[in-house]
C-alpha cells in the first residue's frame, strides 16, 4: 500500500505541476507574444516549422492531429492579436476570447500524455472547460497570477498532504497488525487448551 501511494503521490504532484506549466505558457502566449506583431509573427513561425517538422517526422499514428493542432494554435494567436485593443488597460472582446479558447483547449488537449485517452469526449470536455477558464481569466494579468497562485497551493496541499495520508494508514495498518496478532495469539491459547484437554 505504501509503494501504491507513493506512486500515486509522485503522479498527483506531476499532473499538478504540468498544469501549473501550462498556464504559465498560456499566461506568456496571452500577455506577451500576442500583443505584438513581431512577437505574434515569431511565434506564428516557430509554430509553422514545429507543425512542418511533426508532419515529416513519419509518425504512422496521429500525424494529422500532430499537424492540424500547431496551425489551430496559429489561428488562435492571430484570433487573439486581432480581438486585444492596445489602448485599452483591459484588451478583451469576443475575438480574443475565441482565440484564448482555442489555445488553451490545443494546450490541455495535447497535455494528456496517454495517446488512447484523447477521445472525442475528452476533446469536448477540454474544450468546455477551456472556454469557461477563457471566459474568467479575459487575457488579464492578475487573473492568470490568481490562477497560479491557486495552482501553487494545491500544489503545496497535494506535496505535504501525501506524507500524513502516508503516516496515517502506517498507523492504521500497524493497529491492524496488532489486532490481528492479538487474533491469532488468542486462537493459538484456544487450540493449546483444547490438544492439553483431548490428550487427558
Amino acid at each position: 500500500p505504501e509503494a501504491v501511494l507513493k506512486q500515486v503521490a509522485s503522479f498527483a504532484i506531476a499532473s499538478v505541476f504540468l498544469v501549473i506549466m501550462r498556464t504559465l505558457a498560456m499566461a506568456v502566449v496571452v500577455l506577451l507574444l500576442v500583443r505584438f506583431r513581431w512577437t505574434l509573427y515569431l511565434t506564428i513561425l516557430f509554430t509553422i516549422v514545429f507543425a512542418y517538422r511533426m508532419h515529416s517526422s513519419g509518425l504512422p499514428t496521429h500525424s494529422v492531429d500532430n499537424t492540424l493542432s500547431p496551425l489551430m494554435i496559429c489561428f488562435g494567436l492571430i484570433l487573439m492579436h486581432r480581438g486585444q485593443d492596445n489602448n485599452n488597460d483591459m484588451p478583451w472582446s469576443w475575438t480574443f476570447w475565441i482565440g484564448e479558447m482555442l489555445v488553451m483547449t490545443m494546450f490541455a488537449y495535447h497535455s494528456i500524455s496517454v495517446v488512447n485517452a484523447r477521445t472525442p469526449a475528452v476533446g469536448m470536455i477540454t474544450f468546455t472547460v477551456s472556454a469557461i477558464l477563457a471566459l474568467l481569466l479575459r487575457g488579464k494579468l492578475w487573473n492568470y497570477v490568481t490562477l497560479l497562485v491557486m495552482e501553487g497551493f494545491v500544489l503545496l496541499v497535494v506535496a505535504a498532504g501525501f506524507p500524513l495520508m502516508e503516516m496515517l494508514l502506517e498507523r492504521i495498518l500497524g493497529a491492524k497488525l496488532l489486532l490481528l496478532g492479538d487474533k491469532i495469539r488468542a486462537h493459538n491459547e484456544k487450540l493449546h487448551k483444547y490438544y492439553t484437554l483431548t490428550k487427558r
